[in-house]
């Protein structure tokens, strides 16, 4: 747990600067319409980062959907048992 904050802190320093690397740079040209709605940049990556998150929890509901919860009472024989 000593480890967690600062490699949080260095990931969200990441990605704030691979945001800032691509609208810069990557997409400045980026300017679109679509069916009236104007896409540029910022948008492209904001649908970027909603798409990795979509995806992050269809894979968690598909992947922990197969867990198996205990019941109070098996949680505290093992409890008991253990002391």
């Amino acid at each position: 747990m000593t480890l967690a904050n600062p490699i949080f802190a260095f990931c969200s320093i990441l990605a704030v600067g691979l945001a800032g690397y691509l609208d810069s740079n990557t997409l400045h040209t980026l300017h679109m319409k679509i069916v009236g709605i104007a896409i540029g940049p910022i948008d492209t990556i904001f649908f970027g980062a909603g798409v990795l998150a979509t995806c992050g929890g269809l894979y968690a509901v598909v992947n922990l959907r197969q867990g198996k919860m205990k019941s109070a009472e098996d949680t505290m024989k093992t409890t008991i048992e253990k002391s």
